[in-house]
């Protein structure tokens, strides 16, 4: 599943938005900071590749995401066909049927904001904020999964926590 999100700020180095992707199995999440919406489809291949080359004899079976140009363009098309990946579309103004990246965004921009808030970082840090989100969100057990992490779902083992720092601590 896969959504763009666009922020009222740049970050410093210039990305005005966010592709997530998340995996409707393990809820596993990725998210690539954006300069403009094209960007996308390369991100978007190259997290195909890189998956077909980190999980060998497993495959993505579909890509759901509403019907945006990025998504829906033929280059884009054509590399889902030759990896057999069938692209799926929902209906227009129909955010429900994309609802587990939609719910995500719920969770991750709130977290966002009160991470800035809280730590009086300047707004165009969004991106290295979002970024901390998703990587502790992918390590915290939840229930729709039972209890396991996204990351012990995707990679069949325990996630590392030694290396998780309080987001805006001025040391280590």
């Amino acid at each position: 599943m896969m959504d763009i999100c666009s922020m009222s700020e740049p970050t410093i180095d210039g990305a005005t938005m966010f592709l997530f992707v998340i995996d409707e199995s393990t809820r596993y999440k990725w998210t690539y900071l954006l300069k403009k919406k094209s960007d996308a489809e390369s991100h978007v291949k190259v997290l195909l590749n890189r998956l077909a080359r980190q999980f060998p004899g497993k495959t993505v079976l579909r890509l759901r995401s509403d019907q945006g140009g990025e998504f829906s363009s033929n280059a884009l098309s054509e590399f889902c066909d030759t990896l057999g990946i069938e692209q799926k579309f929902t209906n227009a103004y129909s955010p429900q049927e994309n609802c587990i990246v939609e719910r995500a965004n719920g969770v991750v921009l709130p977290r966002l904001r009160a991470m800035l808030t809280a730590t009086h970082l300047p707004n165009s840090l969004w991106g290295e904020a979002l970024l901390h989100v998703v990587a502790t969100l992918n390590r915290l057990p939840t229930k729709p999964l039972g209890l396991v992490s996204p990351h012990q779902k995707l990679f069949k083992t325990e996630p590392a926590l030694d290396d998780l720092r309080t987001w805006g601590c001025i040391a280590h």
